[in-house]
């Protein structure tokens, strides 16, 4: 399990990773289909179902209307398949608490060794962890402590959204399988929210905010020195220019997101009426000339829509749904990272579909093996 959480976390945003997290699933499969009795829920079998189904009308409407084929789409459409229906992944249960801490640790390292060019770190880093296209973002002191939200340092990520979202992953998990400890969360806490700001995503940090706020139960002592420090957060923000609180940039990120759904929907309409049910079957990245800033969906919802069409919108509660049937009360605050597909994918996204997928499985392994140590106990004690 500590392996896999390892790979999952902080292999490559490249090829090499992207082998080894196909590798994993594959994996994970062919122990599935020879180790376990194939016995499967009916909601797990209907989301299965219905994903696959979706994907496949997609893509034949995407051909009978012309639009091009993405093999991409096709594949991560299988590959979300078989994550949903190997539910749970059949992993060792272990303590995965240091190892946790030791992956956000590592995560928090990667940024500020990168931002301020530390020597041979960071050049080991860059040659380990580059990608095509993309760039490392380096703190230039010169331009002062406001960019810190607005340059946006990814780390070995490099993409500053997909560092947030291991962040929410990674803190979600922490919280869901030891929510009873609560003095446990103090360090990986502060590192999260610091490692979030500087990745200047506001879902991200306010993913982070929520599951510290309500992970642990709510009290009035708990709210009062949250909503203190929030504050004072806040007023520091302000001081520094920090990205989160600049309401220009919220109402244009949301309004934008807006907006080019709504004109894909016309378009799609017009183009071709029958990919506005059942989709084009790509789910990948397309630009249109919508005469926006925005000339793609960028978010979870837009991709879907463009997909599967109107079918997206029950995937989307079948899989909200889903994920709430698994967990139980005490892990549910690792619920709060789909809302990710609001401003970001999840699902679509091959790396954190199986990184969500996994931690889903930890927790509900976990909650399994509770009744029967809770049992344990009472025995011993007697």
């Amino acid at each position: 399990m500590s392996l896999v959480l390892l790979l999952i976390f902080l292999s490559p945003m490249n090829m090499i990773g992207y082998t080894f997290q196909s590798l994993l699933l594959l994996l994970f499969l062919i122990r599935w289909m020879v180790k376990e009795k194939l016995e499967i829920n009916f909601l797990q079998f209907s989301f299965a179902g219905l994903w696959l189904t979706s994907g496949m009308l997609g893509i034949l409407t995407g051909i009978m209307g012309g639009f091009d084929f993405s093999s991409h789409s096709l594949l991560l459409f299988l590959y979300v398949f078989f994550s949903i229906l190997i539910f749970p992944f059949k992993v060792q249960d272990e303590s995965i608490i240091s190892v946790l801490r030791a992956i956000v640790y590592l995560i928090f390292l990667s940024q500020i060794i990168l931002a301020f060019q530390m020597g041979e770190l960071s050049k080991i880093l860059e040659s380990i962890y580059s990608r095509e296209g993309q760039s490392f973002k380096i703190f230039n002191q010169n331009e002062g402590l406001s960019q810190i939200s607005w340059v946006r340092f990814g780390g070995i990520y490099i993409n500053p959204n997909l560092c947030a979202k291991a962040y929410t992953l990674l803190l979600g998990l922490f919280i869901a399988i030891n929510h009873k400890k609560r003095y446990s969360i103090h360090l990986i806490g502060l590192v999260s929210i610091v490692g979030l700001i500087l990745t200047g995503s506001r879902t991200g940090l306010g993913i982070g905010v929520l599951m510290l706020i309500i992970g642990y139960g709510v009290s009035t002592l708990r709210i009062f020195i949250y909503g203190f420090s929030l504050v004072g957060i806040v007023f520091l923000a302000v001081l520094l220019d920090l990205r989160f609180v600049d309401m220009e940039t919220i109402k244009i990120s949301m309004s934008l997101k807006l907006d080019i759904i709504i004109f894909y929907l016309e378009y799609i309409s017009n183009e071709f009426l029958l990919a506005l049910l059942f989709g084009t079957g790509d789910v990948s990245r397309i630009e249109y000339n919508s005469g926006l800033r925005l000339e793609s969906v960028d978010s979870e919802l837009g991709y879907l829509l463009q997909g599967m069409g109107l079918l997206a919108i029950p995937i989307i509660g079948m899989f909200i749904l889903f994920g709430f049937k698994v967990i139980q009360t005490g892990g549910r605050v690792f619920m709060l990272n789909l809302l990710w597909m609001v401003s970001s994918t999840l699902l679509i996204n091959i790396r954190f579909s199986l990184a969500y997928f996994f931690c889903l499985s930890i927790i509900y392994i976990k909650q399994s093996r509770l009744p029967i140590l809770e049992e344990k106990k009472c025995l011993k004690s007697k």
